[in-house]
Formats: C-alpha cells, structure tokens, sequence
C-alpha cells in the first residue's frame, strides 16, 4: 500500500534512479500492486517480485551498494544482510540505521537526492568501504553476542 511505500523511502529511492541515470538501481520484494507509485518508472529502475532468501542474497552479491532510504525504521535486518555480502551502504539516520551503517557508509541527515548521488559516484571505485561494511557487522552482531543479549532480557539483568 502507499503508505509502507513512504515509510520505505521507495519515492526517495526513485528518485535517485532519475538523479542518477548511469546507474542501474533495484528494488526486491515489490509486489503489482506497488508499481503505480514507481510511475513514471525510470528506465533505470528494475522492479522485483518478492524472492526467496537465496535469490535474494544473488541480489545482494551483483550489488555494489544497498540504499536504506526509510523514514521509519527499527533494526533493518535487509541492510545487515547486504552489507554480509559487500554492499556499501546509503542510509537516512533514522531508527535504527545509523547503528546499523556506523562509520561503514553514508548517513543522510535530511533526504537529498544530489547528495546521495554524489555519494554513490564517489564510490564506484571503492573496495574498501563494502568489505569493513561486512567486518563491523560480523563483529558488531555476532550471533555469540546476541545470544548472551537475549539472554540477559529473558532472565533481566
């Protein structure tokens, strides 16, 4: 419905595809019924239907950058799993993605397409920024971590 298609930030993600036209830009996940709100649709936006977690890591792994454009959001689990795969990531620093992202890519304070594109230019060439992405999350949400995290809730210390 159009209003998760604002709270994703899909707009804003649109946006950047026509700000950004030699690059190609993909959304997985994208049911028929959202497709009106991507119209027009640049010719450089490539809509997916929703994929199994395989295909989806596929996806991930063809990708030099993940964008998490949200205006709400709690822990982006999506964003963790591409930056696993390399992906150097574009985010709004909203909720929880400013503790997702860290020092491993780029926060927006305010959505500005000229500037998120003047990231994605500066960073066609960049193979570091991809791999430290993958390192800080490994080592940030280690599944050791988390399990110790949770078991800290359970019992309430």
């Amino acid at each position: 419905e159009m209003q998760t298609f604002l709270v994703k930030g899909l707009d804003r993600f649109t946006e950047l595809a026509r700000v950004t036209p030699d690059l190609t830009f993909v959304i997985v996940g994208i049911g028929k019924e959202m497709y009106p709100g991507f119209n027009p649709r640049p010719d450089n936006l490539v809509l997916v239907p929703l994929v199994d977690q395989q295909e989806l890591y596929q996806w991930f792994g063809r990708a030099k950058f993940y964008a998490q454009l949200s205006r709400s959001e709690g822990m982006p689990n999506g964003l963790c799993e591409a930056m696993l795969m390399d992906c150097i990531p574009l985010g709004m620093r909203i909720g929880g993605i400013p503790a997702v992202i860290a020092d491993n890519g780029y926060l927006l304070d305010e959505w500005d397409a000229e500037t998120a594109r003047t990231y994605l230019m500066s960073h066609l060439e960049d193979d570091e920024t991809g791999v430290m992405a993958r390192k800080s999350i490994v080592e940030r949400f280690h599944i050791k971590k988390r399990a110790i995290y949770l078991e800290m809730l359970l019992t309430g210390l």
